[in-house]
C-alpha cells in the first residue's frame, strides 16, 4: 500500500519538474536565438494545409522550408529558393552525411525533421550555403492568422555545434 503514496505524489512531481526542465530550456533558447541568433527568409517547399485555413484552431504547425542566411525577401532571392526546393523534389541522399540522411528521411517519408538547420548538398545548391529545416509556423505570427506569402521569417543561430532556429513574426515590410 505505501507505494502508492509514492506513485500518486512522485510521478505528478517528476512531470512536474520535467516540464518545468523543458520550460527552460526553451527559454534559454528563445534568448540565445534572440542575442546571437539572425534573421533569415525561408522559402516554403510545403506547409501544412492547416496554415492555409483562418478557420481551422490549430495554433500550429509544421513547414518545410530552405533559406541561406538572408532576410533578402527580394524577386531574385525567392526565385533562387524557388528553384532549390525544386531540385529536391524526388531527392535521395547520395552519402551517409547526417545532414543529407535526415533531408532524404523528411522529404521521402513526409515527416518533420525538427526544428534544426539541415545543410542541404552542394549538389543540389551549385555550391551555395543553403539550409533545410521543419520549423513550427505559429498561427499567431502570420498575417491575417494564416499561411499568405511563400515564406516565413526565422531566427538563426549556426555556430559551431549549435544549430538552432525558430520563426519570428514577420517583419514591416512596408
Amino acid at each position: 500500500m505505501p507505494i502508492w503514496g509514492w506513485v500518486c505524489l512522485g510521478l505528478p512531481a517528476a512531470l512536474a519538474a520535467f516540464l518545468a526542465y523543458i520550460t527552460w530550456q526553451f527559454g534559454r533558447q528563445q534568448a540565445r536565438l534572440k542575442e546571437r541568433g539572425r534573421t533569415v527568409v525561408a522559402r516554403i517547399l510545403f506547409a501544412d494545409p492547416v496554415l492555409y485555413d483562418r478557420n481551422n484552431g490549430a495554433t500550429f504547425s509544421a513547414a518545410f522550408v530552405v533559406f541561406t542566411m538572408s532576410a533578402d525577401t527580394s524577386p531574385a532571392h525567392l526565385e533562387s529558393l524557388r528553384t532549390i526546393c525544386e531540385r529536391l523534389d524526388g531527392f535521395q541522399p547520395q552519402s551517409d552525411d547526417e545532414d543529407e540522411l535526415k533531408i532524404g528521411a523528411a522529404l521521402q517519408q513526409q515527416t518533420t525533421a525538427g526544428q534544426i538547420p539541415l545543410r542541404i548538398p552542394n549538389r543540389i545548391t551549385q555550391g551555395k550555403e543553403v539550409y533545410f529545416a521543419t520549423p513550427n509556423v505559429m498561427r499567431r505570427m502570420l498575417p491575417g492568422g494564416r499561411l499568405l506569402k511563400e515564406y516565413i521569417y526565422l531566427k538563426v543561430l549556426i555556430e559551431g555545434d549549435t544549430r538552432e532556429l525558430a520563426m519570428i513574426e514577420y517583419p514591416d515590410e512596408g
